[in-house]
């Protein structure tokens, strides 16, 4: 698939004067700039650090909130139903394990660690129409898209980059940035739409 990079060097006019700025705007045919996530991985070995966090994912009106979830390895998530039904909670990654954390009423959590770097999929036994995505990174630099496709990144140390774009589809467009000391950095990839679900 042919991907245009457009990469611009801007005039550093905000940021921490030790760090860099990547910033610009997914482009893409249907909503696949939508809930994008823009990542850089630096080069060389891999330096990806472990975190001990733990975000909330709420379980409410049929509805994962939020719908999208990103971190790093060994993010925990807690998935908690605040709705009077049941839910359940299952995953999967391509290539990789899946989960299931079972059903369980309202008012009560369930919580996972995630560890396999990947999009991974989050749905609901018992309704089918539930949908969200839990992203790790091996990076601490990502920026979800706004809905028209903008993103920005801050705080970039100095060095050269892997520029990836996920969607839910799972595409990952690449490129590269070199980042320098209180530089802003323009790049404008194009994604793959999403495909339907279903």
């Amino acid at each position: 698939m042919p991907v245009r990079l457009l990469l611009t060097v801007l005039a550093a006019t905000q940021g921490s004067p030790r760090t860099g700025t990547v910033m610009g705007t997914v482009t893409g045919a249907g909503d696949g700039v939508h809930q994008a996530v823009v990542y850089l991985v630096a080069a060389g070995p891999d330096s990806t650090q472990r975190v001990r966090d733990t975000v909330l994912v709420d379980q409410s009106d049929l509805t994962f909130r939020p719908g999208l979830i990103i971190g790093q390895p060994g993010l925990s998530v807690e998935f908690r139903n605040s709705d009077p039904s049941l839910h359940n909670v299952f995953g999967f990654i391509r290539n990789g394990p899946g989960f299931n954390l079972g059903t369980f009423p309202g008012g009560e959590s369930r919580t996972r660690a995630f560890d396999d770097l990947g999009g991974h999929v989050i749905l609901c036994h018992i309704h089918p129409e539930m949908l969200a995505y839990v992203l790790i990174l091996p990076t601490p630099y990502y920026s979800s898209t706004q809905s028209d496709g903008r993103y920005r990144i801050d705080g970039v140390s100095p060095g050269r980059y892997t520029l990836r774009v996920w969607n839910a589809r799972g595409e990952v467009v690449h490129g590269t940035v070199q980042v320098a000391t209180g530089g802003v950095y323009r790049r404008d990839p194009e994604a793959a739409a999403r495909r339907p679900r279903g």
